[in-house]
């Protein structure tokens, strides 16, 4: 389903880009004209719908101009709702050693999820987590049979555990901004997507400008060499190579 949605998402652009301001204001106009038919006491917008306005939203820059039936900010709130992330990173490195996302997150789910990444003592000393509810005593107790110190932040103090929280965001901005999640089969494997591009090709500054893998610095083989780039995410970013001479 994800595959057919995208391909639709392709055309869409593709005929987007070939027309003009008219076109667009015309066909944003008339999906919302086939929304308010619909046979509801209040019509309710689909994820196809949703799928359509955050596409648009890419694309064309006054596509607030001709929105009437949501606001502007629901329709950026889109990419964001109805999911919770969890994430167990790794400091020293910047790697993601686990994550999963769900719609209801319990403290059962999250004992579950730490069973996963720490199913005996390892090397580390300390598990950094907020005050979420969930981080119950069942968490707490899980974390000191593994040998772990459990280590709560303040309250709205996410500096505490800015690692964690940046990468989030990195993550936020990079990939999810610019796709909509259709289900959590969908944003289970974005997210898959982008931790393989996150630790083999994307560079931090904490680190000296390496990545959590630790990508060597090529040097140029020869002086006739070219660069040669290889897409990553879909072509949102890429990497860059050295290429021998044919």
């Amino acid at each position: 389903m994800a595959e057919f949605i995208l391909s639709i998402l392709a055309a869409i652009r593709a005929f987007l880009r070939s027309r003009g301001d008219t076109a667009l204001e015309v066909l944003a106009l008339r999906q919302q004209i086939a929304v308010l038919k619909r046979k509801r006491p209040r019509p309710r917008l689909n994820r196809l719908d949703r799928l359509f306005w955050t596409t648009l939203r890419k694309l064309w820059s006054r596509w607030t101009d001709v929105l009437v039936i949501v606001k502007p900010e629901t329709v950026i709130g889109w990419h964001r709702a109805g999911f919770r992330l969890y994430f167990v990173i790794a400091h020293g490195r910047r790697k993601i050693r686990h994550f999963n996302v769900t719609r209801n997150p319990t403290a059962e789910w999250v004992v579950q999820q730490l069973r996963e990444v720490f199913p005996e003592a390892g090397p580390y000393r300390y598990a950094i987590f907020d005050r979420d509810s969930r981080f119950d005593t069942d968490v707490v107790d899980f974390l000191k049979a593994t040998g772990l110190k459990p280590k709560r932040t303040s309250v709205q103090a996410p500096w505490q555990n800015g690692i964690p929280e940046r990468w989030i965001g990195s993550c936020r901005r990079e990939i999810l901004d610019h796709v909509i999640a259709l289900n959590e089969q969908h944003l289970r494997r974005l997210i898959r997507d982008y931790v393989n591009y996150h630790h083999p090709d994307r560079i931090h500054h904490a680190l000296d400008k390496d990545t959590p893998n630790c990508r060597p610095v090529e040097q140029k083989p020869s002086p006739e060499a070219t660069v040669i780039s290889s897409p990553r995410l879909g072509g949102l970013y890429h990497r860059y190579n050295w290429r021998e001479a044919a």
